[in-house]
C-alpha cells in the first residue's frame, strides 16, 4: 500500500466517528430541493462517476469536470475523464480518458496566452504518483503535454525550473500569470507546503516565493495544503487548510491570507473554525467558501459562506449533503457545489448538483 492510501484511510478513521454532516441522497429543507437561502438542486446525479478531488473551471461558456478518485477505503479509482455542462443538469463528455491519466488533487484554470484562451490542467496525484506537468486543451476533447513531469525536482531544489510535484495545491490566474502555491509533495511526516510560484504560459516558471516551514511573521502564509485560494479585487487569497501530512486536528488552520503581488503576504483574519478540502470562489463581486472537512467533532462540513473582504463572513448553508473534496464554480451569476466525499454512515461518494 502506498502512503497516499496509508494517510486516506487514515483519514477515514479518524472522520467516521462523525456525527454530523450528509446522509446517502440529497436532503431539502423544505421538500423541494430548495432551502430559505437559495438552494436548489439541479440534479441528484450528473453522469460523471460520483468523486472526489476533482478539478474544473468555466470555459467557453460551460463548467467543466475534470479526473478525480473514489474507491472503498483507500482510493482506487483515479478518473481521466472530461465533461462539460452548459446548466449544470446535462452533460456532455468531451473526452473519456485525457492523456493525462486518471489523476485527483490537480487543478485547472482557463487562461489566455498570446490571444488564445484555453483549458490548463496542472499536477495531482496519478495512481499514486505526485505530477509537476503540465497540459492544455482548446476544447477539453484535444490535449498537449507543455511541461512534462520532472519526478526529480523536491521542494529544496537550488534553482528549479518548475515547482515540485504535488497534489491539493491552489492555481489560480492572477495580473495576466498562472500561480501555483501550496499543497503537499505527500511524503512521510512532510509539512504542507508554502512556496509561490508564477508563469506567463504554463512553461517557463518563476519561484517566487521559496518554501519555508517557519516563515517570518506576517510576511509569507505559513505551510498548508487542502487550502482553498482565489484572486479578488487586485489580491490574491489563500484560506485555511492542513499544516501536516496527516490527521491532526492541532495542525488545521484557520488563517485567511492577502498578497497584492504573490510576494508579500498579510494576515488578514482567522476563521471560526478549521477547515481543510473546501472551496473559495468569487460570485456577484463576493468570495464564497463552499462545505469542507474538519478534524474536530463536527467533521464533513455543509457551510456556506460569503465575504466582501475576507474578514467579515455571512453564512448562507444549504440542504446538500456535508462533503468535502467537491467542486465549486462561479457560473451565470451563481455559486455552483458538485461532487465531492463524505464518510459519516460509510463511505459515500456524490455526483450531485447544486446552486445558488
Amino acid at each position: 500500500m502506498n502512503r497516499l492510501s496509508f494517510f486516506f484511510i487514515l483519514t477515514l478513521a479518524v472522520l467516521l466517528p462523525w456525527t454530523e454532516g450528509c446522509r446517502n441522497g440529497p436532503t431539502s429543507a423544505n421538500g423541494n430541493g430548495t432551502n430559505s437561502n437559495g438552494w436548489s438542486e439541479v440534479t441528484a446525479g450528473a453522469p460523471w462517476a460520483a468523486r472526489y478531488g476533482l478539478s474544473g473551471t468555466v470555459f467557453n461558456g460551460n463548467m467543466w469536470v475534470v479526473g478525480g478518485a473514489n474507491g472503498s477505503g483507500s482510493v482506487t479509482n483515479y478518473y481521466g475523464d472530461v465533461w462539460k455542462s452548459g446548466d449544470g443538469k446535462n452533460w456532455s463528455e468531451t473526452s473519456s480518458n485525457a492523456p493525462f491519466g486518471g489523476r485527483y488533487g490537480s487543478q485547472v484554470v482557463n487562461f489566455v496566452n498570446g490571444g488564445v484562451t484555453q483549458l490548463y490542467l496542472i499536477g495531482g496525484n496519478q495512481g499514486g504518483t505526485l505530477k509537476n506537468d503540465v497540459w492544455t486543451s482548446p476544447d477539453g476533447a484535444n490535449w498537449t503535454q507543455i511541461l512534462a513531469n520532472n519526478p526529480a525536482i523536491t521542494v529544496n531544489t537550488v534553482g528549479a525550473s518548475q515547482f515540485c510535484p504535488r497534489q491539493d495545491f491552489n492555481a489560480v490566474v492572477f495580473n495576466n500569470l498562472i500561480w501555483v502555491f501550496a499543497g503537499t509533495n505527500g511524503t512521510t511526516g512532510s509539512v504542507g507546503l508554502n512556496d509561490v510560484w508564477s508563469s506567463p504560459d504554463g512553461v517557463t516558471w518563476t519561484q517566487v516565493l521559496a518554501n519555508n516551514t517557519n516563515p517570518p511573521a506576517n510576511t509569507q502564509f505559513t505551510p498548508r495544503w487542502g487550502a482553498a485560494a482565489v484572486s479578488f479585487n487586485n489580491n490574491l487569497y489563500i484560506m485555511c487548510g492542513h499544516n501536516t501530512y496527516s490527521s491532526n486536528t492541532a495542525n488545521e488552520t484557520t488563517s485567511i491570507w492577502s498578497s497584492a503581488n504573490g510576494t508579500n503576504w498579510s494576515l488578514l483574519s482567522n476563521l471560526g473554525g478549521p477547515v481543510y478540502y473546501h472551496q473559495l470562489v468569487v460570485n456577484n463581486n463576493l468570495m464564497w467558501y463552499t462545505c469542507g472537512a474538519s478534524d474536530t467533532a463536527t467533521g464533513a462540513l455543509s457551510n456556506a459562506s460569503s465575504s466582501a473582504d475576507g474578514i467579515n463572513w455571512t453564512s448562507a448553508s444549504g440542504p446538500y449533503n456535508a462533503r468535502f473534496g467537491h467542486l465549486s464554480l462561479a457560473f451565470n451569476g451563481h455559486v455552483w457545489i458538485m461532487g465531492g466525499c463524505n464518510n459519516t454512515n460509510g463511505l459515500a461518494y456524490y455526483n450531485d448538483v447544486w446552486d445558488k
